[in-house]
């Protein structure tokens, strides 16, 4: 076995089932190498709420047992001490771990280990019992436990078990293996084995998980499916456990260009609206700035309540009017714009930046309102989501003997088609094979972000 490997085998009791409204109650740590026991610990745990009575019966712990127990902030310390450098352990681990890592993030505190679930290395290493709960291995394996869920008993009698997982490995690479492989499988949703995940191609494209009613719950995007995947079970954070707690099932497409992966992803969450999405599909920015006109003036920019995207004066979205104001003052002070003329406001003196060389006068007929108005038009093209002209952008994939061809039509994107790498690319046959989609704002942002890179072949059709 590997010099220093530790583990702290732990069980808890509580007062109910969920870690965001139940607490602990009891706690037991045992710390091993998978032979030799090196320390334990066991406390009552004050839950700061009481213990129901069909929690009393299964444990036997009572209001009374725990009222001048520690409070659980009081043995954080000694936890964290104690459990350093050590791989979490328990009997359904996902229980275990979840309300001890509640219980610090009410302290303020990041709880994070790896961990493995000895449910599942039952199962691999002793494939073939009717059952793998604790009890039913306590008496297969003849474990003693006196005190059945009370925690440190609970906790002492899978250390046993873990002991006898681990020594039915024939080597000690296989034991560290094991111990590897089903760290990764023990993050995983329990409606989703490991298998169905490697599975999933090594791949780029868009994936679907679904939760237990069939209900698509979250869509992504990846250069690698399976690794993406796998990445998000082992996410301790929010969004982790909540892909943890909802995954049962997974497909994908394979769309081979990432910029093909990005748009699908955008559009598919639109369309699906996944629950588990909530910052893309939801639309926050209400603030749109235009570009409207006026005889006087020529074009200015305007703030408005964002209407309808497809209007051809659109330039941008925001949050707030304040940032759509402090955005466009930079770009007014960047071009070196008058600031009233370029809001639409028609002046007949100077306006303040103008006394202060900020402004070349257009507001007082020191600057020819056409270079002011070229100017503001660089400024517009800077903010806006259009581009200008009309274009093929152009993803190509040798191994695959293929290519993506996006379709910019006057600065807007169309939409995409896979083409042959041996096929010309006539516009006619190419605009042909495209499956318009409709204007929004997040395919422009995607399109012009894309459009940058060298990677991406330009060919200009107007």
């Amino acid at each position: 076995m590997k010099k220093n490997l530790r583990f702290a085998v732990i069980d808890i009791e509580t007062t109910g089932g969920r870690a965001d409204r139940d607490r602990i109650t009891e706690i037991g740590i045992v710390i091993t190498d998978g032979n030799t026991v090196f320390d334990s610990f066991e406390s009552l745990v004050n839950p700061e709420m009481g213990i129901p009575p069909y929690i009393t019966q299964l444990t036997g712990i009572d209001n009374e047992m725990v009222e001048d127990a520690p409070r659980f902030y009081e043995i954080a310390k000694k936890i964290v001490e104690l459990t350093e450098d050590t791989i979490f352990v328990a009997h359904n681990v996902r229980f275990d771990y979840g309300f001890i890592q509640e219980e610090f993030r009410r302290l303020g505190y990041s709880f994070s280990k790896k961990k493995i679930c000895t449910v599942v290395m039952s199962r691999k290493a002793f494939p073939g019992l009717k059952s793998y709960s604790l009890g039913n291995l306590i008496r297969y394996f003849n474990i003693p436990a006196e005190r059945r869920h009370r925690a440190l008993d609970d906790a002492q009698a899978t250390s046993t078990l873990l002991s006898y997982i681990l020594e039915s490995q024939s080597t000690a690479n296989e034991i560290y293996r094991l111990v590897r492989d089903l760290h990764q499988e023990s993050l995983l949703p329990a409606e989703l084995p490991a298998d169905k995940i490697n599975a999933l191609p090594e791949v780029c494209g868009v994936y679907y998980c679904y939760d237990k009613y069939g209900e698509i719950a979250y869509i992504g995007k990846a250069l690698n499916i399976r690794k993406r995947i796998w990445e998000h079970f082992k996410g301790i954070d929010n969004k982790g456990n909540k892909m943890q707690n909802t995954v049962a099932d997974i497909s994908f497409i394979e769309t081979r260009s990432e910029l093909a992966a990005y748009l699908t992803e955008s559009f598919e969450i639109k369309k699906y609206q996944p629950y588990l999405n909530k910052a893309s599909r939801i639309d926050t920015k209400n603030i749109g700035v235009y570009m409207r006109y006026k005889p006087e003036i020529g074009a200015y920019f305007s703030i408005e309540k964002k209407s309808d995207e497809s209007d051809p004066d659109y330039l941008h979205s925001f949050r707030t009017i304040r940032l759509a104001t402090k955005t466009l003052n930079n770009l007014i002070r960047e071009f070196g714009l008058c600031p009233d003329v370029s809001m639409g406001n028609i002046l007949s003196q100077a306006c303040f930046d103008s006394m202060i060389d900020l402004c070349a006068g257009v507001c007082c007929g020191k600057e020819e309102k056409e270079a002011h108005q070229k100017r503001l038009h660089a400024a517009a093209l800077r903010i806006g989501q259009k581009l200008e002209g009309s274009w093929f952008l152009v993803d190509e994939a040798p191994s695959y003997d293929e290519m993506t061809v996006f379709y910019i039509d006057n600065g807007i994107y169309k939409g995409y088609c896979v083409v042959s790498n041996e096929e010309n690319l006539l516009p006619e046959a190419i605009i042909d094979q495209i499956k318009t989609v409709s204007y929004h704002t997040d395919y422009q942002i995607i399109i012009k972000k894309y459009f940058k890179k060298k990677s991406i072949r330009k060919i200009r059709l107007s």
